[in-house]
Formats: structure tokens, sequence, C-alpha cells
């Protein structure tokens, strides 16, 4: 993630670059230096730009070719068999919960009684 906010940093000070540069186009030779060095920001920005958004690419590309655990999650969620074996395990484990929390309870009161 954070490839992507560089990459997008990156680009709004291109951007910005990019519109503060009409301003330096003159006569003066100062101005010309001055603009010459402002295109080699330029020219640096974009290939970091360029750079950063293919390996954001490749990573991407890497995450979806190499986990076989996304390709078994797909394949579980399509899987009716799964999906209500996982439904029972948490109705289970919800129903285990009720009955601890009622048992505590029914303790609660019958120590309140038994005084």
């Amino acid at each position: 993630m954070s490839l992507k906010a560089t990459c997008e940093m990156k680009e709004g000070i291109l951007k910005e670059i990019i519109q503060d540069q009409d301003d330096l186009i003159g006569v003066d030779s100062a101005v010309n230096f001055a603009w010459a060095e402002l295109q080699e920001h330029v020219n640096a920005l974009s290939m970091a730009i360029e750079q950063l958004t293919k390996q954001i690419d490749k990573e991407c590309t890497n995450l979806n070719a190499n986990d076989s655990s996304h390709r078994e999650l797909q394949k579980a969620e399509k899987d009716k068999w799964a999906i209500g074996f996982a439904n029972l395990h948490v109705l289970k484990d919800q129903l285990c919960c009720k009955l601890q929390a009622w048992k505590v309870k029914l303790g609660r009161l019958d120590h309140q009684h038994g005084q």
C-alpha cells in the first residue's frame, strides 16, 4: 500500500511542477537554467512514477499467481458442503456460548436463593 501512496504523491508533485513550469518560460538565461533544472526534476519524477507503477503491477501479479490459498478460498466459497459445515460450526459455537452464559446466570441465581 505504501508504494501506491508514494506513486500518487509523486504524481501530484509532478502535476504541480508542470503547472508551475509555464511561469518560468522567458528570455533570461537564469530563467532558462531554472527551467532546464525543473525539466530534469520532471523527468526524474516521471521515471520514478513509471518504476513504482511497474513494481506495483509486478507485486500484484505475484500475489495473484503465487497465492494458492487464494485459489483454495475461491474454491471453498463455491463448495456448498463446506459452507454448510462452516455454518453448523458457527451455530455450535454460538449455542455453546449461550449455554455457558445461562449456566453462569443459573449458578448466580441458585447462589442468591441459597443464602
